[in-house]
């Protein structure tokens, strides 16, 4: 069901808002500073939208409403789509949306704040890392002067 190795079209705003989550996070622990708990609150933290493509919500949101399980998917992503099965289910019952197309509704349902990022700590981890290491580099760019 999902397309391993495609550019996820949120990627930046999604790392603005793990940063956040990781900042905030990173202000609120107690010394010594525990990675693993700072993760856990960060993964658990509630997040601006759900960060899937309308698109691929659409058709995974298809799928389940034509029966198909979601056994073949990581539990996360699971639980991620499962929520948005049921916001889009219940947007789908009031009378205001009864002419809207299931991807007209789904994409109202993602732009929604989500309860966490759906990601495992390893992934927050790898992510945070990759950004550090972005800003690190972007900082070193901004101090050499033959740049400017």
């Amino acid at each position: 069901m999902g397309k391993q190795g495609s550019e996820f079209e949120f990627k930046q705003e999604r790392d603005n808002d793990l940063m956040n989550a990781y900042r905030t996070a990173m202000k609120n622990a107690e010394y010594p500073v525990n990675l693993t708990e700072v993760l856990t609150r960060v993964v658990n933290s509630p997040s601006k939208r759900f960060w899937v493509s309308a698109e691929r919500a659409t058709n995974v949101i298809s799928e389940m409403c034509s029966g198909k399980d979601l056994k073949c998917m990581k539990l996360n992503k699971q639980r991620m789509f499962i929520e948005i099965f049921k916001r889009t289910n219940n947007l789908r019952n009031l009378p205001k949306y009864k002419n809207f197309r299931l991807s007209e509704i789904v994409a109202l349902v993602i732009e929604q704040p989500a309860p966490c990022f759906y990601i495992t700590q390893q992934s927050a981890k790898i992510i945070i890392h990759h950004i550090k290491k972005r800003e690190c580099y972007q900082q070193r760019l901004k101090r050499l002067p033959f740049l400017h």
